[in-house]
């Protein structure tokens, strides 16, 4: 998967997000999280695969696909004849398809299979085709391969997760970027699934899924209703905790919030997102103090989790601690330069010292790491409309990004 660079940087062509480079020791502890997690299907009695397209950037000497386009320059630099675009055909999907679903079989029993198609658009073609006309044919392809395996294999069955947005008459089944479907209906589809095809769910799985529809919809107090059902019935359901807080943070009650992100940490102890989420929630709770000692304890045991020193850092910078979060924000992008937090963490530092044009880029290198985050990109903005050389002198902002779920 990685591909070494000239400055002793790697990439990793096995991930999407834009292929960063990032120190080898990080590539390898990211390769191994991603490992630990996905083995998990061979344990499963039931997998799920959502076909996406059929646009393939293939590695001519590794003989393997990469998960995106070979954009970034340094790796076309050093790799320069290695890579060639295809666009699979219905026989070539379908057979990628089947030997994926052998593989996963290969290890423990054999598994039941959920296939269907996603509905997120392409948003560009490296076709001669309009992008409209090279998606209709991509999905048809795909869906087409879909339902020839769940009509040839009694082990495969199709959800039609791409009918149920393509041929709902609303704009709002999509989020503002008109390409990724809105939460409030990957849940409600997700509680279709649950419901139509699975037995013996998790206590509390469905009322979650329930209430994160409810919240996407502002229904914020009965989606707390649900959620506090949820918890009373499986108090170790960790994403029970998660929505409680989000919850609590919608309604602004933030010391609340603070306190339920805190038992999601207790219960997931080694997920980075959930320790940035519970710093997070308690510099909003106005307590940098309790999130420096959150981000201590977390990096004790994982001291390369640059997304929680930059929460560290900035926790130092709600304390009114500009050196100590400089100092970290350096030593994180020294580490990891695509971090987005840290360059986040770095705009916020260098608006509070008056420095406008040095926030502005920092604020877009966040943007551009993060693919368009909506805390990243609302602050991005809010400097832009400030008036130039004016900065806030009531201390940074209470803008902190929302953690991954």
């Amino acid at each position: 998967f990685l591909y070494d660079l000239a400055d002793g940087r790697v990439i990793d062509g096995g991930l999407g997000g834009g292929q960063l480079p990032i120190s080898r020791d990080r590539a390898i502890l990211r390769r191994k999280a991603l490992f630990d997690y996905f083995k998990g299907a061979f344990a499963a009695d039931t997998v799920i695969i959502t076909l996406g397209l059929i646009e393939c950037w293939w590695d001519n000497d590794r003989q393997r696909p990469l998960e995106t386009a070979p954009t970034n320059k340094h790796l076309l630099q050093h790799y320069p004849d290695c890579f060639h675009f295809s666009r699979l055909g219905f026989g070539e999907a379908k057979a990628l398809v089947t030997e994926s679903m052998r593989l996963i079989n290969d290890i423990g029993a054999p598994k039941k299979f959920l296939i269907t198609t996603s509905p997120v658009p392409l948003s560009s073609t490296f076709t001669a085709d309009d992008v409209i006309i090279a998606n209709m044919h991509s999905k048809s392809i795909l869906r087409a391969v879909c339902g020839e395996l769940a009509e040839e294999r009694p082990d495969v069955d199709y959800f039609p997760s791409y009918e149920t947005v393509m041929l709902t008459r609303d704009w709002s089944v999509f989020q503002e970027d008109r390409l990724h479907v809105s939460l409030g209906v990957v849940n409600a589809i997700m509680s279709r699934v649950l419901d139509s095809h699975f037995i013996n769910v998790p206590d509390g799985k469905l009322d979650a899924l329930k209430a994160f529809s409810l919240l996407e919809t502002g229904a914020t107090p009965e989606a707390l209703d649900l959620i506090d059902q949820a918890l009373a019935a499986n108090p170790a359901f960790a994403k029970g905790w998660q929505l409680r807080g989000i919850c609590y943070q919608k309604l602004a009650k933030h010391a609340e919030a603070a306190k339920s992100f805190s038992e999601l940490l207790r219960l997931d102890p080694a997920n980075s997102h959930a320790a940035v989420t519970t710093i997070q929630s308690h510099l909003l709770a106005d307590m940098p103090d309790k999130g420096i000692e959150i981000s201590a304890g977390f990096l004790a045991h994982t001291p390369q989790a640059s997304n929680v020193e930059s929460m560290m850092a900035l926790a130092y910078l709600h304390r009114g601690a500009p050196e100590q979060c400089n100092a970290i924000v350096t030593r994180v992008l020294a580490r990891d330069d695509g971090e987005p937090i840290a360059y986040y963490v770095l705009s916020q530092l260098k608006e509070s010292e008056g420095n406008r044009a040095a926030a502005v880029v920092a604020a877009q290198d966040a943007v551009r790491l993060s693919h368009g985050n909506v805390v990243f990109r609302d602050w991005l903005r809010e400097l832009e409309a400030r008036p130039e050389n004016i900065s806030d002198s009531t201390g940074p902002e209470t803008l902190v990004p929302a953690a991954k779920s």
